[in-house]
């Protein structure tokens, strides 16, 4: 029986790490055989704490091979992002996403979105959706704000109280789902 081989590369914090590990057990438990160098790889799983200019340009030659990126992007606000404890700010992630789609435009490119972080404004969740205008990525996934016991985020005031949440969840949703349906609609290359 042969196994499709992986390859797991990591660009970012110490969280990416302990991810890619998990991830890379995951393949193994799944019957795909692990490989070191990405050209021998079937899989490539690329694991970076938001693509910013310099991971790309470290980066490039492994980005030429990949077909499809997923890179969340939490949110299309810098408070918030702050908040997150990201180490990005949206027009960097921004510029990044915009420039992979420019170089390497058969790349899909997705992302996730969370809503309803504590102290997040309708001003700010309008400041995420805008950025999924202009990003105009191939896929969306997007996740409601839930407490979880004994997070910084747990603690926080101004909590999003969960029907705001859910208004917003289903709102960026329709968002998320009206771009698969243009995607669909497009003709295949």
């Amino acid at each position: 029986m042969r196994h499709r081989k992986f390859c797991v590369i990591t660009n970012g914090c110490p969280e990416n790490r302990i991810d890619s590990a998990r991830m890379q057990e995951f393949l193994k438990d799944n019957g795909f055989a692990v490989t070191s160098d990405y050209r021998d790889a079937e899989v490539v799983l690329f694991n970076a704490c938001g693509l910013t200019q310099t991971s790309q340009e470290e980066s490039i030659e492994i980005i030429k091979m990949i077909r499809a990126l997923s890179s969340a992007v939490e949110s299309g606000n810098n408070r918030i992002l702050r908040l997150m404890r990201r180490a990005y700010r949206i027009e960097d992630y921004r510029d990044a996403i915009l420039t992979l789609k420019r170089e390497f435009p058969n790349i899909q490119i997705r992302t996730q979105i969370l809503v309803g972080f504590p102290g997040e404004t309708e001003d700010e969740f309008q400041d995420t959706l805008r950025l999924l205008d202009e990003v105009d990525f191939d896929f969306v996934e997007v996740y409601g704000f839930q407490s979880r016991p004994n997070t910084e985020a747990a603690g926080m005031i101004n909590q999003v109280p969960q029907d705001v949440i859910k208004r917003r969840y289903y709102k960026a949703r329709l968002i998320s789902t009206s771009i698969g349906i243009k995607r669909s609609l497009m003709p295949k290359c």
